[in-house]
């Protein structure tokens, strides 16, 4: 049962040095609903090592999620080309927009397009931009990009 306790100790220690080491960018907040609950969810990013953070709160339950990117990195999809990043609020393509049927060529999973709920878009540098969803299958935050 030691052994136990110990692990878990170490486990906390370790998440709670990680989010330390996060900048966060304070004029990146976005109040949007992102989960498409009704309720307004907060948005915002900071910089650790050499990636981005996209954090999102869920305004209904309080219910923290993060998803890490690449900066700096054009060979790499889940990374951005620049060396900052841009966060905005971008109403959800349809599943039946142009963007999906012959850009990405498939409706990512779990993706909705309701009103009232919008998308994430993280930008930075030349390449193109990562779109951060709700997945709504999942409950998670997902993402894709062309």
């Amino acid at each position: 049962m030691n052994k136990f306790r110990l692990i878990i100790a170490i486990l906390c220690f370790l998440v709670a040095t990680h989010a330390w080491s996060i900048e966060w960018e304070d004029d990146s907040l976005i109040v949007a609903d992102i989960n498409c609950d009704g309720t307004e969810d907060r948005s915002k990013i900071g910089y650790m090592n050499s990636g981005v953070v996209v954090h999102v709160t869920l305004g209904g339950s309080g219910r923290e999620l993060s998803s890490e990117f690449g900066l700096g990195n054009p060979m790499s999809q889940s990374s951005l080309c620049g060396t900052h990043a841009s966060l905005s609020k971008e109403t959800p393509p349809k599943s039946s927009s142009d963007v999906f049927l012959y850009g990405l060529g498939i409706v990512p999973e779990g993706h909705k397009s309701l009103p009232g709920c919008y998308d994430l878009r993280l930008s930075g540098g030349e390449c193109d931009s990562i779109h951060v969803y709700w997945n709504h299958e999942k409950k998670q935050l997902y993402w894709w990009r062309l």
